[in-house]
C-alpha cells in the first residue's frame, strides 16, 4: 500500500485488495456512525465518488476538494486526520480482545 503526495496538490494512493480491506477495518459502521454523518463506508464512498474513483486501480485524492468533504461531512478537519482516528480505533479494539 503506497500513499504518494505529489505537488499538483493530489495524493495518489494504490487501491489493491488489501487497501480496501484495511478502509473497510478502520472504517467499520460503527466508526462511520460516531464520526460522521454515514452509517457505513459505502455510504462515505458513494457520496465522495465526484471527487474520488474508489474502484480505480490508484486512488487520485484532491487534497482540496476531497478536504473540504471530509470537513463537512464528517468531525474532522482533514482526511489525514480521519484515517489517524480510524486507525487508532482499530488499534484499541484489536488491543481490547486480546
Amino acid at each position: 500500500m503506497g500513499i504518494c503526495k505529489a505537488d499538483d496538490g493530489c495524493d495518489y494512493v494504490e487501491n489493491d485488495s488489501a487497501f480496501r480491506k484495511f478502509m473497510s477495518q478502520i472504517f467499520n459502521d460503527t466508526f462511520m456512525k460516531k464520526y460522521t454523518r454515514f452509517d457505513d463506508w459505502s455510504g462515505f464512498q458513494y457520496s465522495s465518488a465526484v471527487f474520488v474513483n474508489w474502484k480505480a486501480e490508484c486512488l487520485v485524492i484532491p487534497r482540496y476538494t476531497f478536504g473540504n468533504f471530509v470537513r463537512e461531512s464528517t468531525d474532522f478537519d482533514s482526511w489525514e486526520q480521519m484515517l489517524h482516528k480510524g486507525v487508532e480505533e482499530l488499534h484499541y479494539i484489536q488491543e481490547s480482545s486480546i
